[in-house]
C-alpha cells in the first residue's frame, strides 16, 4: 500500500515538473516565411557555430508605417498545446524602432494554409503534435528620436505564449531570421514621438 503511494506521488511530481518544463515549440516548423519586400533586403543566410541557420535582413526604418512579417510555429513534442499569444514587448517600457501591434494566424490547413491575405487576428488555438501554423506579424516604426543613425536594432527572437493543460508558459523562440533595423539620415520633422 505504501509502494503504491509513492509510486503515484513520484508519477504526479514527474508530471508536474515535465507540464512546467514542456517546451515543443519552434518558429522554423514548416519553412515558410516572409519579411516584408517594401522595408527590407535578403542580405544572405548565415550558419552560426551554435545553433540553427537563418536568413538575414537589413530593415529600412519608416516612421510610423507598418511592417509585416511571417513564419511557422511548428509543435514538434508529444502534446498539444494552446497557444494563447505570439509578439509583442520584450521587456516592459522598452523603447524599440519596431513597436509589436498585432499577430494573426492563417487557416490550419488547404490551399489558404501560408496565405496572409487569409490570416485572422489571432485568439487561443491548439496546436497538435507534428502539426504547425502560419503566423503574421505586424508591427510600426516608433521612436526615431532614440536613435542615432546609422543605429539600430537587430531582432532574433519572437515571444509566444502557451497553455498545456492548466499549465501557462511564455517563452522567446529564435525566428529563424534576423531583422536588422538601421535608421537612415534622421528623424523626420515633427515625428518619432515615443507612442509605445
Amino acid at each position: 500500500m505504501v509502494s503504491t503511494v509513492l509510486v503515484v506521488l513520484g508519477a504526479l511530481v514527474f508530471s508536474g515538473v515535465f507540464l512546467v518544463r514542456y517546451q515543443p515549440l519552434t518558429m522554423n516548423g514548416g519553412g515558410a516565411t516572409f519579411v516584408d519586400p517594401r522595408f527590407a533586403t535578403h542580405i544572405g543566410d548565415l550558419t552560426p557555430p551554435v545553433g540553427e541557420s537563418f536568413s538575414a535582413y537589413v530593415v529600412r526604418y519608416e516612421d510610423g508605417l507598418t511592417m509585416r512579417y511571417g513564419m511557422t510555429l511548428y509543435n514538434r513534442g508529444p502534446l498539444a498545446v494552446t497557444i494563447t499569444g505570439v509578439g509583442g514587448s520584450e521587456c516592459e517600457g522598452c523603447v524599440s524602432p519596431l513597436v509589436f501591434e498585432r499577430a494573426s494566424v492563417a487557416p490550419p490547413d488547404g490551399r489558404f494554409m501560408f496565405d496572409r491575405r487569409h490570416a485572422r487576428p489571432l485568439e487561443p488555438f491548439v496546436i497538435e503534435p507534428g502539426t504547425f501554423r502560419y503566423i503574421i506579424l505586424e508591427a510600426r516604426f516608433d521612436h526615431c528620436e532614440s536613435y542615432e543613425p546609422p543605429g539600430g536594432v537587430t531582432f532574433l527572437s519572437v515571444p509566444v505564449r502557451y497553455r498545456t493543460w492548466l499549465v501557462s508558459h511564455e517563452v522567446q523562440l529564435p525566428m529563424p531570421y534576423s531583422l536588422d533595423v538601421r535608421m537612415r539620415d534622421g528623424c523626420p520633422e515633427g515625428t518619432g514621438t515615443a507612442t509605445g
